[in-house]
């Protein structure tokens, strides 16, 4: 979830991994990039991996297009060679 503040043009984003360990949202870096337009970054720590017995970080960066209403993300999950990524269209929510 992005929480989107136009009036400042800063983020806020949520997800599963941020509610289990942060419980609210989480402040995410943002650049214009062209038009309606941004890159928006944030980072996870102490993901757990269940398998493993450890925790990771997760480095996150997106592209939020507010005129397709899409977001494109990409992670970097330490010490893993895969990268997740996702991409899908958004469902826009007011106030």
């Amino acid at each position: 979830m992005v929480l989107w503040d136009d009036s400042t043009k800063t983020a806020k984003v949520y997800d599963g991994y941020i509610h289990q360990l942060v419980g609210e949202p989480l402040a995410a870096k943002v650049e214009h990039r062209k038009g309606n337009s941004y890159d928006l970054a944030w980072r996870v720590n102490d993901i757990p991996v269940s398998n493993a017995r450890t925790k990771v970080d997760g480095l996150y960066s997106a592209v939020f297009d507010m005129d397709k209403s899409t977001l494109s993300i990409r992670g970097v999950i330490t010490g893993f060679a895969n990268a997740p990524r996702g991409r899908g269209n958004c469902k826009v929510q007011q106030d």
